[in-house]
């Protein structure tokens, strides 16, 4: 409950601990658990804000809404492979992820067809600027994005 009050979601990193806790790890377990637990304690877990049964699925619905927002932003699907959000959150590690489940062949279904009904979204991006886009000369003002580090979420 403390930690959801102080960080504004349930979205728990296995390995993290509180005051000696293993939050992360209890977490997991009752994620693991949710058909066998008592209704009173799932009750419990569903009230707090940002409660996910399925941790990975909402991350990557996090993500999708993120790549969402650069397209309505930028105006294009083309994301930096190191491009991170304001937030800290490396939308392009995200992206190019999908790209590799994909030739694999260990993207789910649903997502590669939600990916591509994107506008302009491609498997297989060519290298290089975006057309269009202002080559940087020494001495030209950048548009002040930086690659961050991530804020305890792991990219999937």
């Amino acid at each position: 409950q403390s930690f959801v009050e102080r960080e504004g979601h349930a979205c728990v990193a296995q390995q993290w601990t509180e005051d000696g806790y293993r939050l992360g790890r209890w977490v997991t377990k009752q994620r693991a658990r949710r058909g066998t637990l008592d209704p009173k304690r799932r009750t419990r877990l569903e009230a707090l804000a940002g409660w996910t049964w399925n941790a990975r699925e909402a991350a990557w619905e996090e993500a999708y809404a993120c790549l969402k927002a650069f397209i309505e932003r930028e105006g294009h699907a083309r994301v930096p492979a190191q491009w991170a959000e304001d937030d800290g959150y490396r939308l392009g590690i995200w992206v190019n992820a999908q790209r590799t489940r994909f030739r694999r062949g260990t993207l789910e279904p649903d997502r590669q067809a939600r990916l591509e009904a994107i506008p302009g979204w491609t498997w297989n991006p060519p290298r290089g600027p975006r057309p269009g886009a202002h080559s940087l000369e020494p001495g030209t003002p950048t548009t002040g994005k930086t690659w961050r580090a991530p804020r305890g979420r792991r990219i999937r």
